[in-house]
């Protein structure tokens, strides 16, 4: 797997265009089988940007950090003297 920043820009490039495109033809797909005009795609847009705005938030909860043995803290000290025997 790499991690280079240049294979990282083209994961997130690779997502960002994705999305787009999906979202171009799922608009599409919505506008066609409800057959709305102009002024039913401006509802619809403001209908998905306030739910977008309502919803946003939850991406910016965290849970707490949890403790991971050899992660974020050491492990104990006898674990250590065990493992130098093997």
């Amino acid at each position: 797997m790499c991690l280079s920043m240049q294979c990282i820009d083209l994961f997130a490039g690779s997502v960002a265009v994705f999305g787009a495109v999906t979202g171009q033809f799922f608009g599409g797909f919505v506008c066609k089988k409800l057959n709305l005009k102009v002024i039913g795609m401006i509802r619809l847009v403001i209908i998905s940007t306030i739910i977008t705005l309502a919803t946003g938030p939850a991406w910016l909860a965290r849970c707490s950090d949890i403790q991971m043995a050899g992660v974020t803290i050491s492990y104990p000290r006898y674990y250590n003297v065990f493992m130098t025997f093997l």
